[in-house]
Protein backbone atom coordinates (compact mmCIF):
# COMPACT_ATOMS: atom_id res chain seq x y z
CA UNK A 1 0.00 0.00 0.00
CA UNK A 2 2.57 2.53 -1.09
CA UNK A 3 -0.14 5.06 -1.99
CA UNK A 4 -0.97 5.34 1.72
CA UNK A 5 2.29 7.15 2.34
CA UNK A 6 1.67 9.90 -0.25
CA UNK A 7 0.88 13.09 1.76
CA UNK A 8 -0.96 14.71 -1.15
CA UNK A 9 -3.20 11.70 -1.58
CA UNK A 10 -3.84 11.54 2.16
CA UNK A 11 -4.93 15.21 2.16
CA UNK A 12 -7.15 14.72 -0.89
CA UNK A 13 -8.89 11.73 0.68
CA UNK A 14 -9.20 13.05 4.25
CA UNK A 15 -13.02 13.22 4.11
CA UNK A 16 -13.29 9.67 2.80
CA UNK A 17 -10.79 8.41 5.37
CA UNK A 18 -12.68 10.17 8.20
CA UNK A 19 -15.87 8.52 6.92
CA UNK A 20 -14.14 5.12 6.89
CA UNK A 21 -12.90 5.70 10.41
CA UNK A 22 -16.45 6.52 11.54
CA UNK A 23 -17.87 3.40 9.87
CA UNK A 24 -15.17 1.22 11.43
CA UNK A 25 -15.91 2.73 14.82
CA UNK A 26 -19.64 1.95 14.42
CA UNK A 27 -18.85 -1.59 13.29
CA UNK A 28 -16.50 -2.14 16.21
CA UNK A 29 -19.13 -0.87 18.64
CA UNK A 30 -21.83 -3.16 17.21
CA UNK A 31 -19.59 -6.21 17.24
CA UNK A 32 -18.37 -5.57 20.76
CA UNK A 33 -21.90 -4.99 22.07
CA UNK A 34 -23.13 -8.16 20.35
CA UNK A 35 -20.20 -10.13 21.69
CA UNK A 36 -20.81 -8.95 25.26
CA UNK A 37 -24.58 -9.52 25.15
CA UNK A 38 -24.87 -12.70 23.09
CA UNK A 39 -21.47 -14.19 22.45
CA UNK A 40 -20.88 -15.95 19.14
CA UNK A 41 -24.10 -15.65 17.17
CA UNK A 42 -23.65 -18.55 14.78
CA UNK A 43 -23.76 -22.28 15.39
CA UNK A 44 -22.05 -25.07 13.49
CA UNK A 45 -24.10 -28.26 13.69
CA UNK A 46 -22.35 -31.27 15.16
CA UNK A 47 -19.60 -29.64 17.20
CA UNK A 48 -19.59 -28.84 20.92
CA UNK A 49 -20.70 -25.34 21.92
CA UNK A 50 -17.28 -24.53 23.34
CA UNK A 51 -15.53 -25.36 20.08
CA UNK A 52 -18.15 -23.36 18.19
CA UNK A 53 -17.68 -20.36 20.46
CA UNK A 54 -13.90 -20.39 20.21
CA UNK A 55 -14.06 -20.83 16.44
CA UNK A 56 -16.32 -17.84 15.80
CA UNK A 57 -14.62 -15.62 18.37
CA UNK A 58 -11.29 -16.36 16.69
CA UNK A 59 -12.77 -15.28 13.35
CA UNK A 60 -14.03 -12.03 14.88
CA UNK A 61 -10.69 -11.48 16.57
CA UNK A 62 -8.93 -11.88 13.21
CA UNK A 63 -11.27 -9.30 11.65
CA UNK A 64 -10.54 -6.79 14.39
CA UNK A 65 -6.80 -7.42 14.13
CA UNK A 66 -7.04 -6.86 10.37
CA UNK A 67 -8.87 -3.57 10.97
CA UNK A 68 -6.06 -2.52 13.29
CA UNK A 69 -3.36 -3.43 10.77
CA UNK A 70 -5.05 -1.80 7.78
CA UNK A 71 -6.22 1.17 9.82
CA UNK A 72 -2.68 1.84 10.95
CA UNK A 73 -1.65 2.15 7.31
CA UNK A 74 -4.62 4.22 6.13
CA UNK A 75 -5.86 6.17 9.13
CA UNK A 76 -2.97 6.65 11.56
CA UNK A 77 -2.70 10.40 10.92
CA UNK A 78 -6.38 11.06 11.76
CA UNK A 79 -7.19 12.45 15.21
CA UNK A 80 -9.76 9.77 16.08
CA UNK A 81 -7.56 6.82 15.11
CA UNK A 82 -5.77 6.39 18.46
CA UNK A 83 -9.06 5.95 20.34
CA UNK A 84 -10.38 3.39 17.83
CA UNK A 85 -7.06 1.56 17.89
CA UNK A 86 -7.16 1.43 21.70
CA UNK A 87 -10.78 0.21 21.66
CA UNK A 88 -9.90 -2.47 19.11
CA UNK A 89 -6.90 -3.58 21.19
CA UNK A 90 -9.10 -3.89 24.29
CA UNK A 91 -11.66 -5.86 22.30
CA UNK A 92 -8.97 -8.26 21.03
CA UNK A 93 -7.80 -8.81 24.62
CA UNK A 94 -11.40 -9.35 25.76
CA UNK A 95 -11.93 -11.97 23.06
CA UNK A 96 -8.65 -13.67 23.96
CA UNK A 97 -9.73 -13.88 27.60
CA UNK A 98 -13.11 -15.29 26.51
CA UNK A 99 -11.36 -17.99 24.47
CA UNK A 100 -9.13 -18.91 27.43
CA UNK A 101 -12.15 -19.10 29.75
CA UNK A 102 -14.06 -21.26 27.28
CA UNK A 103 -11.12 -23.62 26.83
CA UNK A 104 -10.39 -23.79 30.57
CA UNK A 105 -14.04 -24.56 31.32
CA UNK A 106 -14.18 -27.20 28.62
CA UNK A 107 -10.96 -28.78 29.89
CA UNK A 108 -12.17 -28.77 33.49
CA UNK A 109 -15.53 -30.35 32.54
CA UNK A 110 -13.93 -33.06 30.42
CA UNK A 111 -11.30 -33.89 33.02
CA UNK A 112 -14.07 -34.35 35.58
CA UNK A 113 -15.90 -36.67 33.19
CA UNK A 114 -12.75 -38.64 32.47
CA UNK A 115 -12.02 -39.12 36.18
CA UNK A 116 -15.29 -41.02 36.32
CA UNK A 117 -14.03 -43.29 33.55
CA UNK A 118 -14.51 -43.49 29.82
CA UNK A 119 -15.50 -46.68 28.09
CA UNK A 120 -16.87 -47.78 24.77
CA UNK A 121 -20.58 -48.38 24.67
CA UNK A 122 -21.01 -52.13 24.59
CA UNK A 123 -24.79 -52.41 24.61
CA UNK A 124 -24.99 -51.35 20.95
CA UNK A 125 -22.82 -50.85 17.89
CA UNK A 126 -19.64 -48.98 18.89
CA UNK A 127 -18.41 -47.68 15.53
CA UNK A 128 -20.59 -47.10 12.51
CA UNK A 129 -20.53 -45.18 9.23
CA UNK A 130 -23.28 -42.95 7.93
CA UNK A 131 -24.05 -42.11 4.33
CA UNK A 132 -21.30 -39.90 3.04
CA UNK A 133 -18.69 -41.85 5.03
CA UNK A 134 -19.10 -40.08 8.37
CA UNK A 135 -17.73 -42.31 11.12
CA UNK A 136 -19.34 -42.23 14.55
CA UNK A 137 -18.02 -43.71 17.79
CA UNK A 138 -20.22 -44.25 20.85
CA UNK A 139 -18.67 -43.85 24.31
CA UNK A 140 -19.96 -43.86 27.84
CA UNK A 141 -18.85 -41.42 30.53
CA UNK A 142 -20.45 -41.47 33.94
CA UNK A 143 -23.49 -43.29 32.62
CA UNK A 144 -24.04 -40.91 29.69
CA UNK A 145 -23.72 -42.08 26.11
CA UNK A 146 -21.86 -39.70 23.79
CA UNK A 147 -21.49 -40.05 20.06
CA UNK A 148 -18.40 -38.56 18.43
CA UNK A 149 -18.61 -37.78 14.71
CA UNK A 150 -15.31 -38.12 12.88
CA UNK A 151 -16.45 -36.93 9.47
CA UNK A 152 -13.43 -34.74 8.64
CA UNK A 153 -11.02 -37.67 8.87
CA UNK A 154 -12.33 -39.28 5.69
CA UNK A 155 -12.62 -36.34 3.30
Amino acid sequence: MHYCSDPLLKRELVVERENLLGKLSEYMGRERKGFRNVGPARKIHGIPDTVNNVYFVRQLQAKVEDIMKTGEQLLSDLSSWPSLKAEAGEFVEEMGEYQREQFDGWTRDNLEDIKGGVSLQTSSQVVYFEAGKDMKVSTQRQGKTDTICLHHCFR
